[in-house]
């Protein structure tokens, strides 16, 4: 599985909140870390950027990360949610994962639309 088990989703325009299960079994523990298993940066990025083109229909790249922060390691059998705003504008993304109201990590990604 590549993807968290999605349990809920909150949208409105250019907002959307979704609430994901992380399982123990992901994939993506696999090695990282033998200790302590933690949801890699990268997957977090690739998630934020998967889930805002299904939600708000984009054909996007990634131009640059502006801004990336991880503040708390997201852990297996976790229960976070997803913000993701999309500032159509200025074409950011900004993605921010939570989990029992604490900040696990945030972001802000420049996108350039592939149809240009």
């Amino acid at each position: 599985m590549k993807f968290a088990k999605q349990q809920q989703i909150i949208f409105n325009n250019n907002e959307v909140i979704i609430n994901l299960f992380i399982p123990a079994d992901l994939f993506w523990f696999k090695g990282h870390f033998p200790t302590q298993a933690i949801l890699p940066g990268v997957i977090q990025l690739d998630w934020a950027i998967h889930y805002a083109k299904k939600f708000f229909h984009l054909d996007i790249s990634v131009f640059q990360i502006d801004f990336v922060k991880f503040q708390n390691p997201i852990l297996p059998n976790s229960e976070i949610s997803l913000y993701l705003t999309w500032q159509i504008a200025n074409q950011k993304l900004l993605y921010r994962y939570t989990c029992n109201n604490h900040d696990m990590s945030s972001g802000r990604i420049l996108l350039c639309n592939n149809a240009n």
